[in-house]
């Protein structure tokens, strides 16, 4: 029974400490974090951006409800909102910064350089952000200029099989993630598709041996889609295909059995 009370008192005694050491740890990462909005230029920003919204609708407020109200309601909504951004802030501080690294960073700032420095860091990050943002621009448009079919060896092949028997007769292609059948049908000059039993009709020109071009039947426009055989064997073949200039495509047509 003694050793029973003893444990009980020490274990009070403990968890009495362990939130007392939470409590004191709580109180000190709030006070850091409320000095780090400060010296940082959050809370003046953020008083500014207030006023800035408030200023828009004070003709407004004060006809209706008076300017002492108005008055009111812009100091209480500064002190509430900025209480709010405190703790939100010491959530994510507590969660990656020890209270140390937090102090030092609250004496940076408060140094000359530091204060100096913050100044500057939003000029720094809005400057980067547009050049990574160029850069990345720049890195697609190159991977989409390497795409395009000038510049793809598949689109420009030249091969040996003959392609003869895939000028007319029956064949098929499978396309889109619901693995949709496409029926082909070409005899001379003239192609049709048909697809979920819509059917399309088109004008199909043989470049070469392992290239032709194909475009709507009535496409007055006349936008002609070439494609390019770069495998084929005796039952199917491998293109890629593209309209002029612009970005490809690439499939396999089978013969229907």
């Amino acid at each position: 029974m003694k050793n029973l009370i003893i444990t009980l008192c020490f274990a009070l005694f403990w968890t009495s400490h362990v939130l007392s050491q939470n409590e004191d740890t709580l109180s000190s990462m709030r006070q850091l974090t409320k000095e780090l909005i400060n010296v940082s230029g959050q809370e003046q920003a953020y008083y500014d951006a207030v006023d800035t919204i408030f200023e828009v609708e004070r003709k407004f407020i004060s006809m209706i409800f008076g300017e002492p109200y108005f008055d009111t309601l812009l100091v209480n909504t500064k002190k509430n909102a900025l209480d709010l951004i405190i703790q939100k802030q010491i959530k994510i501080y507590s969660k990656h910064l020890t209270i140390k690294e937090l102090a030092a960073f609250v004496k940076f700032y408060q140094t000359p350089e530091g204060y100096s420095a913050i100044k500057k860091m939003s000029f720094c990050a809005d400057e980067i952000m547009l050049a990574n943002e160029l850069l990345i621009k720049k890195i697609a448009e190159d991977i989409i200029n390497d795409l395009r079919p000038k510049k793809n060896e598949k689109f420009n092949l030249e091969i040996e099989e003959d392609c003869s028997h895939f000028k007319k007769g029956r064949f098929y292609m499978i396309v889109g993630p619901n693995q949709q059948k496409i029926s082909i049908t070409r005899k001379d000059t003239v192609q049709t598709e048909n697809i979920d039993g819509k059917t399309s009709k088109y004008k199909i020109k043989w470049l070469r041996n392992n290239r032709y071009s194909i475009r709507k039947w009535n496409d007055n426009e006349e936008k002609v889609l070439i494609v390019n055989i770069y495998e084929a064997t005796e039952n199917s073949y491998k293109f890629i295909a593209a309209f002029d200039d612009d970005y490809f495509m690439t499939g396999e047509v089978f013969i229907e059995k």
